[in-house]
Parts: C-alpha cells; sequence; structure tokens
C-alpha cells in the first residue's frame, strides 16, 4: 500500500497593488530602450494608471494573452487598449498548446511603440 500524500495546501496572501506610473516613477527616461513584461492574468489594462506617464518611456510591451475569452477577456482587448496608446502588435513571441487542447489557447506578444526604431523591422 503506498503511502498517503500529505494535502497540498494553497496559502493565500494579500500583496499591494501599484501602477506602473507608481513602480517606475523616476527609474526610466526617454531612450533607455526598456521592455514591460506584463503577464497580470487579466488585468494587464489596469497596470498604466490614468497618466500613463510609464509608458511614454517603454519601448517593448511583452504581454501575455489568452486567445479565447475567459472570465476576463480576450486577448484582442488588450492588444486593442496598448495600440490606441500607439504600441502596434509587432510579433507573435510564443504560443501555449495544452495537450488536452490541441490548438493554442495563450499568445505572448510583442508590441512596439510607434515611435520605437523597431518598427522597422518588418521582415
Amino acid at each position: 500500500m503506498a503511502p498517503e500524500k500529505p494535502e497540498k495546501r494553497t496559502a493565500l496572501r494579500t500583496v499591494p497593488v501599484r501602477s506602473a506610473d507608481t513602480l517606475l516613477s523616476g527609474t526610466l527616461k526617454r531612450g533607455d530602450r526598456a521592455l514591460l513584461n506584463l503577464d497580470l492574468q487579466g488585468t494587464e489594462t489596469e497596470a498604466p494608471n490614468a497618466r500613463q506617464t510609464a509608458l511614454m518611456d517603454i519601448e517593448v510591451i511583452l504581454i501575455e494573452g489568452s486567445l479565447f475569452p475567459q472570465a476576463y477577456g480576450p486577448s484582442s482587448d488588450v492588444i486593442d487598449f496598448f495600440a490606441s496608446r500607439k504600441f502596434g502588435l509587432h510579433a507573435v513571441a510564443s504560443l501555449s498548446v495544452p495537450r488536452r487542447a490541441n490548438r493554442a489557447h495563450q499568445a505572448d506578444c510583442l508590441s512596439v511603440a510607434e515611435c520605437s526604431e523597431l518598427r522597422q523591422d518588418t521582415a
């Protein structure tokens, strides 16, 4: 008889939530060529606050998003949000395909600032 496995417990923690503007305030300046990696489980559009000053100093945003509607909506909503802030979809960096699904369900998308030299690379 195999020994019983201990019950797996998940601890809940409360963590402070801060906007990208608050976190990055004073740390970036134009020309730093900063990349922002957002994997916020559906709250990507809430990261920049109303001022969105941090986005002015970001060159590339890597966004993980769902390809299908879930509780928090599809990636197209997030891509549209950043496009309205002058970040165009530049490339799909990777796709996640679970074995049981036989289709991609998440994508890591690179959005590049309109003013970036990287937008010249269309190959």
